[in-house]
Parts: C-alpha cells; structure tokens; sequence
C-alpha cells in the first residue's frame, strides 16, 4: 500500500538524506495518495509533495523522476506550459522509461494533440502494459475519438489493475451510452474516497 511504501522512503531517506531518487519517489506516493482522498487531505499531500520534490531536485538537478514530478505538480497548478516544459526536460533526461513516454502522451493530449498522444501513450504502454494511469489516459483518449466501447474496456483494465479513481471513468461512460440506472448503481458501488472528493 501506499502509505507503507512512504514510510519506507522516509526510512530510506531518514539513513542517506541525499538519497534523490527516494526524495523524488517520496512525492511521487504522496501525489498518488493525493488522488484518493478528501480534498483537505489531498491538499497537505500535494504541498509535502512539492517539499520533496523540490528537495529531489536541489540534489540532483538532472533526475529525470524530478522533472516529471515538477511536470506533475505544474498540473495542479494549471501550468500546461511549464508543466509540457518540465516533461520535455524528464523525457530528455531518460527516454527508454515507459511511464515518460506515457505522461508525455498525457501532456500532448491535454494541448489537443490527440494523435500524438495516442501514439506515444500506445508506445509506453507496448513497454509496461500494466501502467493503469496510462491505461485511463488512452481511455480518455478513445473516449474523445468517439470510440467508448475501446474507452470504458480501458477504463475497466485501469481499474481491475488497482487505479481506483477509473472507476467514476467507468460509470460516466455508462451514463454516456444511455444508461442511467446503470451509472447510479455504478456510482452507488465507488468506494468513498471517490465520491466525496
């Protein structure tokens, strides 16, 4: 679990202070913590997730997981052009890492791009099939191209790996193929952290 995982980076960290990667891995659970909670809770998440993040950078300037954690936190704060900037900078730094060429899809998608996207999403996804984040982007991505059968099957797939919040993907797609009762029910179902955000 994730919380489990930060104390062990904390731990890590707590031994080699100038551990970056640990540094950086340590913001990236807490952003993906972040996603499944209630929105105070989220907050305090993103803020210690800049702390480490920016501490991950000060030691070492060229890590790639710094970069796109930096890419990362630049959404949040609905910087699409700082945050294409700091992906460009991850992808150049590492550009055999599945999970860069699949957010880097991501950012394209976010600028209208969507063939582009698609295919870098694609190319990361042939190198770690089970990357459920990017599963949920191609999701989204087939849902804009008009294709929602493709879409609610990856919707599915991201969340029968583990991405929790791909189940509100999954009943909105319900809802959008005219089956109301169907996405209630469906909504009904979600486990809590998702419903109350």
């Amino acid at each position: 679990n994730k919380r489990s995982g930060m104390r062990l980076l904390e731990q890590a960290i707590r031994l080699d202070p100038q551990f970056a990667l640990a540094w950086a891995w340590l913001g990236n659970a807490k952003l993906l913590l972040a996603i499944t909670q209630p929105a105070a809770e989220s907050r305090a998440l993103v803020a210690e997730a800049r702390t480490a993040v920016t501490r991950a950078k000060a030691i070492d300037p060229g890590l790639a997981m710094g970069h796109f954690l930096e890419a990362v936190l630049h959404d949040y704060d609905l910087d699409f052009a700082a945050s294409m900037d700091a992906m460009e900078r991850a992808y150049a730094a590492d550009p055999n890492q599945p999970y860069l060429i699949i957010r880097r899809g991501r950012n394209y998608a976010m600028l209208g791009q969507i063939d582009k996207a698609e295919q870098l999403i694609q190319e990361g996804l042939r190198r770690d099939p089970t990357d459920a984040i990017g599963i949920i982007n191609l999701s989204r991505i087939m849902l804009a191209k008009g294709d929602l059968a493709e879409a609610q099957r990856l919707a599915i797939r991201s969340r029968d790996l583990g991405f929790v919040p791909a189940g509100a993907a999954i009943c909105a797609m319900l809802n959008a193929q005219g089956n109301p009762q169907e996405a209630r029910t469906c909504w009904a179902k979600l486990p809590d952290e998702i419903t109350e955000r």
